[in-house]
């Protein structure tokens, strides 16, 4: 019989459904996903959480619980874990990481979420950070000659843990590129929602669209800038995985410019389909990059413009998409993260 695992997540996300695709081929998989966006429904969910939870350890006898992002929904699973010594592991993502008050970001700005996750890192069994990054990394590209401590143990130096890095993964035979579509030379693009202007660089990315008016950009997820934009800056809204593929194949760049990143998801996605990468200088993007694009050092506007000016001039545009998408091939493929995630959970 396939042990039992009890998948805990606060969305059906995609990289969240892929997590669950994996575990499904060689576990007996029983999720459980509340809506924990409505925070009014909070301290009601925490309730039905317990009495799932409990089901699942002492009459389904669940060999372990797997638990993606740190939040409310973990801190029940982790206790119950701990008193009954069943393992749990707790996957970091990025937000369950960090505390950015200057960007208002982060759940471990807010101090009864932040002592709820720092209570579920104390009890579960192991930490999978996507990134090691998230456990700890010097930010130095927003606040300059102030580097800024981010990670698990920058936030909570005395807390003993263990964890093992598990980096995303992405499905290859989708996000691909293809050759019959002719990229728009000087198109950047680049994912962001609404309200994320700063923690995504839109607004930076926007003045440099102003003092650059022979680029275009199109930002997509947002509906609406809070200010004004030029004529070359296209927001385009929400679209499905298809939608965002057509776009990644018919533009040149993609910019990645956050102020914290977890790890990059369309970013990854944009490589694979070859959009060369630019990206800033922040947690693992630097790694993800590699030599097949470019890194802003700092949040700073003329450095942005350098940066952006030298792709465009480049001679190796064309091997530069070639290079993004094998670098995420070779990296971040489901069997890497599926092989990893089995040496952790059957050891």
């Amino acid at each position: 019989m396939p042990k039992r695992i009890l998948f805990i997540a606060p969305s059906l996300s995609s990289f969240i459904r892929l997590d669950i695709e994996i575990l499904e081929k060689h576990f007996d998989v029983t999720t459980s996903i509340f809506n924990w966006q409505r925070k009014v429904l909070t301290p009601f969910l925490m309730i039905a959480q317990f009495f799932s939870v409990l089901k699942a350890i002492f009459i389904h006898r669940v060999n372990f619980i797997v638990i993606s992002f740190a939040g409310y929904w973990s801190f029940i699973p982790s206790f119950l874990g701990m008193i009954s010594n069943t393992k749990v592991y707790v996957i970091v993502h990025g937000t369950d990481a960090c505390n950015f008050p200057e960007i208002d970001y982060g759940s471990l700005r807010k101090p009864i979420l932040r002592w709820v996750i720092k209570r579920s890192y104390e009890w579960c069994y192991m930490l999978l950070p996507v990134s090691d990054s998230l456990i700890r990394s010097e930010n130095n590209y927003f606040a300059g000659n102030q580097p800024k401590q981010i990670g698990v143990l920058a936030e909570f130096p005395n807390l003993k843990l263990k964890y093992t890095v598990v980096p995303n993964a992405f499905k290859t035979e989708f996000w691909t590129e293809n050759p019959v579509v002719e990229r728009s030379q000087n198109v950047f693009v680049t994912v962001a929602s609404d309200g994320r202007e700063v923690l995504k660089g839109i607004d930076l990315i926007v003045e440099l669209a102003r003092q650059m008016p022979q680029i275009k950009v199109v930002v997509i997820g947002m509906n609406i800038f809070n200010g004004d934009y030029p004529s070359n800056v296209h927001f385009v809204g929400r679209k499905t995985q298809a939608e965002l593929k057509e776009y990644f194949y018919r533009s040149q760049f993609y910019f990645q410019l956050s102020v914290f990143e977890g790890f990059g998801c369309a970013l990854c996605e944009a490589m694979l389909c070859g959009c060369i990468p630019i990206g800033s200088k922040v947690n693992i993007l630097p790694e993800i990059i590699g030599d097949s694009g470019y890194i802003v050092e700092k949040r700073d506007i003329e450095m942005l413009k350098r940066c952006v000016a030298g792709a465009m001039g480049s001679p190796k545009a064309q091997a530069q998409g070639a290079s993004a998408s094998q670098n995420i091939k070779n990296n971040y493929s489901l069997k890497t993260r599926e092989n990893l995630l089995l040496s952790v959970l059957t050891k």
